[in-house]
């Protein structure tokens, strides 16, 4: 019985076994198909990811050249020393320990973190170090036989050998060599090249040691391609000199801003913001912000962020009356009044039963649309729009691409923004006219006003001009790239030309360059966003759009002063961008090869009195009469003032206003300018803060040279003085030089 029961058991039993096998084999072969078959790659990945090591070696990032060949950014020597800890033996360590963090100047307590890892192959313990460091660290490697554990390879450190020029262009790189900023960032696939590896085999067995340097595999890395940009090195210098000088004598609060564009190609020669950071230091906060950091108890990182924003392309601003310049266009383009149509301004226009004050709260009185635009007229422009209409104003405006960015190469550029249809209504309208309750950016704008000096045609800039590969071959370049046409070429040189107005006769005066005529536009905006705690406007944005040569246009170039710290005086707040235009582009014409073409005008200015007046009445009547002015202390009264009332001086001459806080006056060592160009003698004097008289009513200012200076170089007279020059003409032609 029992025999037969076992019987059956075992046969099921074995059954049983035998399914058992074959799913157990089952599963084992499908695993197996699974591992060499379906997921082959991952597992081979796998087993090289255990059995080597790989150290990335960093490519050299291409150079950044300005549009002449300068070097404005270029990859330097540097080296990186990284540990192996698994390869560190027991006895090795605190020689490790100690002798790095001797030489790298690292606390200890890092180094045994880094030698700590035992299960890591590579540890980066100092990047970017020094050659003369990397030696050190070389001969102690050699010394104590760590050839196995510590290495020194190369780790290219970036280089601004300029220091902060252009730095709101450039950008900057971060600790892994990739662009952060700027242009280092936008054509960082261009720069940045590919990086090489040091891959290293371990052995087989139990050890976990890497097999020795000798079975090591080196990729080199291809290193980046080169920029070369349109910025002229010369051109930004300049430009950032002025600006420099201009932010710390107006104190703008949210910072100032220039850019220079050539009309025809599009090419920026220029872009600046104020104040700037230094490129090999940019996460260190410039005086500044550190005060701001201080004082405001502002945060680090928030700070940071604001100190390496172009202001430029970054950040949006309502233009104000620059923005007077594309009302102008569209009227004349739909030909609703022409430049002599004349217009009466009472001191403000109702719209909508809104009172719209102008600048000028007496009123402009009667004046032709081309005197609206020299006087920067509220009213006449609120009635040009009307004339217009809401549809045709709305439409041009937007067909300009105010809302959309303007495509430039450079990173985090602002849109902008404008009205809706439905929310353009009669209130916004007029408003928009002089460019108020709307935003753009300053390369927008400059954009969109170039064109009048390029025939009406729209172009797109740029900053880069091409990028070269490392053995100097053409990769890729970037010409003129034209938008649209946004007027006809004869309106364009009607708008032109009424711009030319405005620095001859009108809000621009002091934007005259001797020998130059330019053409221009003011521009002052509230900041309605911003109030005092009363609700009253308090801070304005002032600019000042110059095009040079008006005659034969090259050049345009945009300033702005954001947040000026002088309340209440609004309409005077242009003078700074007007004169900083004038100053920059006193240098920058004869650089570019532009000639003087104009007849220098001689008709002289004589100097009123203006000590004992209010300081905010003293500015705006010595602006007023064509004259440059400098406030020297914070008084509420002028105490004192050069040059002297009744000197008769040439406009533009700077009048240094001495307030009642003054004490005593420093006197200036008179440089040398015999010998010297009168642009040349200019410069020298002016650097020093003297002022020119020509001891002759001299007809013709071309090719002069200085032959004498009163008083002679070498005195000491106080800034803002007079220093008389006799001129000498190298010609036998003596006809018609004088008067």
């Amino acid at each position: 019985m029992s025999a037969g029961v076992t019987k059956p058991i075992k046969r099921r039993t074995m059954i049983m076994s035998g399914i058992i096998l074959f799913l157990f084999f089952g599963v084992l072969v499908i695993q197996l198909f699974n591992i060499q078959i379906i997921n082959h790659e991952y597992y081979e990945q796998q087993a090289i990811n255990q059995q080597t090591a790989v150290i990335t070696v960093n490519a050299d990032r291409g150079t950044i050249y300005d549009r002449n060949g300068i070097v404005l950014a270029e990859s330097a020597t540097a080296y990186k020393v990284y540990i192996v800890p698994n390869r560190i033996a027991e006895e090795e360590k605190e020689t490790v320990i100690d002798g790095l963090s001797g030489i790298l100047g690292l606390k200890r307590e890092t180094m045994e973190n880094a030698v700590a890892k035992t299960q890591s192959s590579y540890v980066a313990v100092a990047r970017r170090i020094e050659p003369s460091v990397a030696t050190e660290v070389r001969a102690f490697i050699k010394e104590n036989k760590l050839t196995n554990c510590v290495n020194v390879t190369d780790d290219p450190k970036r280089y601004y050998p300029f220091g902060s020029l252009a730095s709101h262009v450039l950008g900057f790189v971060g600790d892994d060599n990739q662009g952060l900023y700027g242009v280092e960032a936008q054509y960082d696939a261009y720069l940045g090249g590919t990086a090489g590896r040091i891959i290293s085999t371990r052995a087989s067995g139990s050890s976990k040691y890497l097999i020795p340097y000798d079975n090591e595999m080196y990729i080199e890395p291809v290193n980046g391609q080169n920029v070369t940009l349109t910025i002229d090195q010369v051109v930004q210098y300049t430009v950032e000199n002025y600006l420099r000088e201009y932010q710390n004598e107006n104190g703008s609060r949210n910072r100032s801003a220039s850019v220079v564009m050539n009309v025809k190609t599009g090419e920026i020669l220029a872009m600046a913001t104020m104040p700037d950071f230094d490129l090999n230091e940019p996460f260190t906060l410039t005086d500044f912000y550190a005060a701001r950091l201080e004082k405001d108890n502002s945060n680090y990182t928030d700070l940071l962020y604001e100190m390496w924003r172009n202001k430029v392309v970054s950040e949006i601003y309502e233009p104000g009356s620059v923005f007077k310049t594309v009302t102008a266009a569209l009227a004349l383009e739909l030909d609703v009044c022409s430049p002599d149509h004349e217009f009466y301004c009472p001191g403000y226009h109702v719209v909508a039963g809104v009172r719209i004050r102008c600048a000028k709260r007496s009123g402009h009185g009667r004046l032709t649309f081309a005197g609206a635009l020299a006087y920067s007229c509220n009213p006449s422009f609120m009635t040009i729009a009307e004339m217009i209409g809401g549809d045709n104003m709305f439409s041009f405006i937007k067909s300009l691409g105010i809302g959309s960015k303007t495509g430039i190469d450079l990173p985090s550029e602002e849109a902008g923004f404008f009205f809706t249809r439905s929310n353009y209504n009669a209130t916004e309208i007029a408003t928009s006219s002089f460019g108020q309750q709307f935003k753009v950016s300053m390369i927008q704008m400059l954009q969109i006003v170039s064109s009048y000096a390029n025939g009406g045609m729209m172009v797109k800039p740029h900053v880069v001009k091409e990028i070269t590969a490392s053995d100097g071959s053409l990769v890729d370049s970037f010409g003129t790239t034209e938008v649209k046409q946004i007027v006809s070429k004869e309106t364009a040189e009607q708008v032109l030309e009424m711009m030319v107005g405005v620095v001859e006769d009108g809000t621009g005066t002091n934007a005259r360059v001797s020998g130059y005529l330019i053409a221009g536009k003011s521009g002052t905006s509230e900041k309605l966003d911003k109030r005092d705690k009363d609700g009253n406007v308090w801070l304005y944005v002032t600019s000042f759009l110059s095009i040079a040569p008006a005659d034969d246009p090259e050049i345009a170039v945009l300033s702005v002063f954001d947040e000026s710290i002088e309340p209440n005086v609004a309409v005077n707040y242009y003078s700074s961008a007007t004169r900083l235009n004038r100053d920059m582009l006193t240098a920058i014409l004869p650089y570019l090869g532009l000639e003087p073409n104009r007849e220098v005008a001689t008709k002289k200015i004589t100097v009123a009195n203006y000590v004992g007046q209010n300081t905010a009445d003293a500015k705006k009547a010595v602006s007023d009469a064509g004259l440059a002015v400098k406030v020297v202390g914070t008084g509420e009264k002028i105490k004192y003032q050069l040059p002297k009332k009744g000197e008769k001086v040439l406009p533009g001459t700077v009048v240094n206003l001495y307030t009642d806080t003054v004490d005593s006056i420093k006197a200036v060592e008179i440089p040398d300018v015999i010998g010297k160009s009168l642009d040349e003698a200019r410069k020298l004097l002016n650097a020093k803060g003297f002022n020119i008289k020509l001891k002759e009513d001299y007809k013709d200012l071309k090719d002069v040279i200085v032959v004498a200076e009163e008083p002679a170089a070498g005195e000491f007279r106080p800034a803002g003085d007079l220093v008389t020059l006799e001129l000498y003409y190298p010609t036998d032609d003596y006809n018609n030089v004088f008067d």
